[in-house]
């Protein structure tokens, strides 16, 4: 069984899934690959026998509780933890064929792409 934080939502019927929290992301592809029969990808322990399938803390979890820079409440904390195997922290299996978010460079890659072939240079992603 999967348990998410957030789920997401349609904005209307067709479109793209919005309100997705990188934990409930990596649970979904974990749980898309179990459904398809595919190797997890984000697993809890390094010999990735035991994938990730719950993007919610659990009560006494260890978190980091630093407060949160952009935070709308002074009080709110951080609730990451950098503690190996943990939902913000996962082992990834780099060889399973399974569905996975993509890696910084890859997304880079993506982001600077034009439709013609060209990309943006630098840091200057507003300047084409």
């Amino acid at each position: 069984m999967y348990f998410f934080n957030e789920g997401g939502f349609p904005k209307t019927e067709g479109m793209p899934v919005v309100g997705v929290s990188w934990r409930d992301a990596v649970v979904w592809c974990n749980a898309l690959n179990e459904m398809l029969g595919l190797e997890p990808v984000y697993c809890a322990d390094e010999q990735y026998q035991v994938p990730l399938r719950n993007a919610v803390y659990e009560t006494g979890a260890e978190v980091s509780g630093c407060p949160l820079a952009y935070s709308e409440k002074a009080r709110e904390v951080d609730m990451t933890s950098l503690a190996k195997g943990n939902i913000d922290n996962p082992y990834v299996n780099k060889n399973s064929r399974g569905y996975r978010l993509p890696y910084d460079y890859e997304w880079e890659y993506a982001a600077r792409k034009c439709s013609d072939g060209s990309f943006i240079p630098g840091t200057n992603a507003h300047v084409r």
